[in-house]
């Protein structure tokens, strides 16, 4: 098929196709294509937004699990100091 048919076909589809149509396609298509790519970038952001969450929520926990640890370790400690230190209270 040579260029001056497919233009000749191009142009009877034009002139086939409502002015109606014409005009409201391009619209129809940008706003499908705003809102996708709004859609798109809230739900990537979201995403980031819950990783960013849970990621500080995993360090809080690991935080106060040391702590915990670190705590319940160091009692035994404290009792042994206690005991060598103030021996007439514990007998």
């Amino acid at each position: 098929m040579s260029s001056s048919s497919k233009k000749i076909i191009a142009r009877s589809l034009i002139h086939r196709l409502p002015l109606r149509s014409l005009l409201i396609v391009p619209f129809v298509v940008q706003i499908f294509a705003a809102v996708g790519l709004t859609g798109y970038i809230s739900l990537r952001n979201g995403q980031k937004a819950v990783n960013d969450v849970s990621s500080q929520l995993r360090q809080e926990m690991s935080d106060r699990l040391n702590l915990q640890v670190l705590n319940y370790l160091e009692r035994p400690y404290i009792t042994g100091q206690q005991r060598v230190l103030y021996p007439h209270i514990f007998g």
